[in-house]
């Protein structure tokens, strides 16, 4: 008999309450996680832990079944480093963009369940690999930053000090790395830059819940992407800063392209000793190193049903 709900708790999280009806399964292994929820296939899925727990779960649960998802809704509690897909559904919720769900499911939630409907873009890097993205993904300063942020993870220091750390020697080392990148986005051509970051996102933040997006569209089969080029690390810095303010001038600093929402992209890399794919917190890697990117293709996959409760 399927279980109606089944929690998915990263091993590390020390505390959390489950709902009365829920199946519990504690895991450190995303592939585990799905394969208990192909096995007990719930109507509501609740994924306790950040990003990463989110973005590998799923993952691995729509490279075995793409339809997986199909009817289900998805719970998100942040624990640990939080969560930036969450971050993005309550400030939707917070603009009156959840709705009561009607259907059969509404009676395992209780008639007051809000749910969003959003959508998730699957990236095909190198023509091998696949990842969907359920917040942000791109290649450059995030998956640089996420290696060099693993070198300080047992540093005993706050957080946020060691994630400026690791920013500071990725921008050192991107801008150092002269790489260029090829885009082609349907209806504006071909256009080539020499980024230090290139993302594409559905949610508003990024980065250790850095705001980029200055207007959060949601459900429209739409995402937006942003560039970060390549320039002083003085004027890199500053930059990120107006980013993460959300200032206005962000979108008129030549260091900073903000391209209009569209449905499909793709680049194509040049000198890929410094460009990795990065999504939702996890480095692309294989043989335990990342894999250089020399192409990728990100479109819209498909949607998903986001619980509120």
């Amino acid at each position: 008999m399927a279980k109606k709900r089944v929690v998915i708790v990263n091993q590390n999280v020390t505390k959390y309450k489950a709902h009365p009806d829920a199946e519990v399964v504690y895991t450190n292994s995303s592939s585990e996680a799905a394969e208990s929820l192909i096995s007990l296939n719930p109507q509501i899925i609740e994924l306790v832990g950040g990003d990463g727990t989110l973005s590998g779960t799923l993952n691995d649960v729509l490279i075995r079944d793409a339809s997986f998802l199909s009817g289900k809704l998805i719970k998100i509690t942040p624990r640990g480093s939080g969560n930036d897909r969450n971050k993005s559904l309550k400030e939707l919720d917070r603009a009156g963009k959840s709705n009561a769900y009607a259907g059969d499911i509404s009676r395992a939630v209780g008639d007051s369940a809000r749910i969003i409907t959003d959508d998730y873009l699957l990236a095909t890097i190198n023509d091998t690999y696949q990842r969907y993205i359920f917040n942000v993904g791109g290649i450059g300063l995030d998956s640089q930053t996420l290696l060099e942020y693993e070198d300080l993870r047992r540093r005993k220091m706050p957080a946020t000090f060691r994630y400026f750390e690791a920013a500071s020697k990725a921008i050192y080392k991107l801008n150092g790395s002269v790489g260029k990148v090829d885009y082609d986005i349907p209806g504006i051509g071909l256009n080539s830059a020499e980024p230090v970051m290139f993302l594409f996102m559905l949610g508003k933040y990024f980065g250790g819940g850095m705001p980029i997006n200055h207007k959060l569209n949601d459900n429209d089969g739409m995402f937006e992407s942003v560039i970060l080029r390549r320039g002083t690390n003085l004027k890199l810095f500053r930059s990120l800063i107006a980013i993460s303010m959300l200032q206005q001038p962000q979108y008129k600093n030549p260091l900073v392209s903000y391209l209009e929402p569209m449905n499909k992209v793709k680049l194509e890399v040049d000198n890929t000793d410094k460009f990795f794919f990065e999504s939702d917190g996890e480095v692309l890697m294989e043989n335990n190193k990342p894999v250089s990117v020399h192409k990728i293709e990100v479109s819209i996959a498909g949607k998903i049903t986001y619980l509120l409760d």
